[in-house]
């Protein structure tokens, strides 16, 4: 109304020129709050690795349009999101860690987001799944293993795992194997194991075997040096107690964490060539009897005793014959997992963007 009024005393240049900037301006103006209203954002596809609070997390964050959630990886058509990326790497670093070891693990955390969606994909193309049924029997043995209920919740504190985000974990190995399976599944002939005997027994026995016991307290291996030290100084306090005289086998079933406690802290025969380096190696250089530690493993620090140490002589092809397979089958899933990464990158392209 205003401008009619005083429209009369303008010159007709002047009044057109200020309805253009009004008309403009008013314009723009209703243009950012149409388009603010019809913009959604785009969703970034769920990871097979994401548990439902995280996919609901990420979800509140792309619907109300304040932040912008950093996609740090595409694997295929599927997206890996920061919100997936910080969760996994939290729970990595529950402690303080050095610049140079965090670097180092954000390249892990990358690496192994990046091979769950690769994993999950070739299921989805391959029509595979896991069922509850199959998760909870996996868990129910690898608690059996581990020595128990109790101690399969001092696992799950020590690598950071709620017991919904291990079910998560679980369901991505029992799919990875699957899929490995499908693909490259594991054959072993008669063959084979005759093959494998003949080099085997060449050279006449087996060589020098140990039977080691443990008792491992478990330390994530992102913790801080202090925890570690702590967990060293509580293994020299029990190690005491089995100096004054506790059973080795006892101190392993009341303090042991981890597998092999129910067992006394057994883990078994051992060659100098079949077992990992850290867990056998010292046993080769003790005497029977001897206790010994605290030594730290990728998994915590423990104290090691050598239950007994012989020379195994090579059987017959019949007696040997079962053994051998199933070390051929070990050693075939070992390099077909190797293999199936690698091919399901030229299958489903990955690019990194952190």
């Amino acid at each position: 109304m205003k401008i009619l009024t005083i429209a009369p005393r303008l010159s007709n240049a002047f009044l057109v020129m200020l309805m253009t900037v009004f008309v403009v301006t008013g314009a723009a103006s209703c243009g950012k709050k149409s388009g603010k209203a019809k913009r959604k954002p785009k969703k970034s596809t769920p990871a097979s690795s994401r548990s439902a609070g995280e996919e609901n997390r990420a979800e509140e964050i792309t619907e109300e349009g304040a932040e912008v959630v950093q996609v740090v990886a595409t694997v295929g058509d599927r997206k890996i999101d920061m919100v997936q990326y910080d969760h996994e790497m939290r729970r990595q670093t529950r402690h303080s860690r050095s610049d140079e070891a965090e670097d180092r693990l954000s390249s892990l955390v990358l690496k192994l987001l990046i091979e769950k969606e690769l994993i999950s994909l070739a299921a989805e193309t391959g029509g595979l799944s896991v069922n509850d049924e199959e998760i909870d029997e996996e868990i129910r043995a690898a608690t059996e293993r581990q020595g128990g209920s109790e101690a399969h919740r001092t696992f799950l504190q020590s690598q950071g795992w709620t017991p919904e985000g291990y079910r998560v974990e679980v369901k991505n190995v029992i799919l990875r194997r699957k899929v490995r399976e499908q693909r490259y599944p594991v054959k072993v002939t008669d063959e084979d194991v005759a093959q494998y005997y003949e080099k085997y027994a060449a050279a006449g026995n087996k060589g020098e075997r140990v039977r080691l016991a443990r008792v491992l307290l478990l330390v994530n291996r992102n913790a801080a040096e202090s925890d570690w030290l702590a967990a060293e100084d509580r293994l020299r306090a029990i190690k005491l107690e089995i100096d004054q005289g506790l059973p080795f086998a006892d101190a392993a079933k009341k303090y042991s964490e981890g597998a092999f406690a129910k067992a006394g802290g057994n883990m078994g025969l051992a060659g100098r060539r079949r077992r990992p380096a850290e867990q056998f190696a010292r046993g080769f250089e003790m005497e029977v009897g001897a206790v010994e530690g605290p030594f730290r493993t990728k998994d915590g620090v423990r104290l090691i005793k050598l239950l007994e140490k012989f020379e195994e002589n090579v059987g017959t092809l019949e007696e040997e014959k079962d053994k051998i397979r199933k070390v051929l089958e070990t050693k075939s899933r070992q390099e077909f997992n190797r293999k199936l990464i690698k091919d399901l990158k030229r299958e489903f392209p990955v690019r990194k963007l952190l």
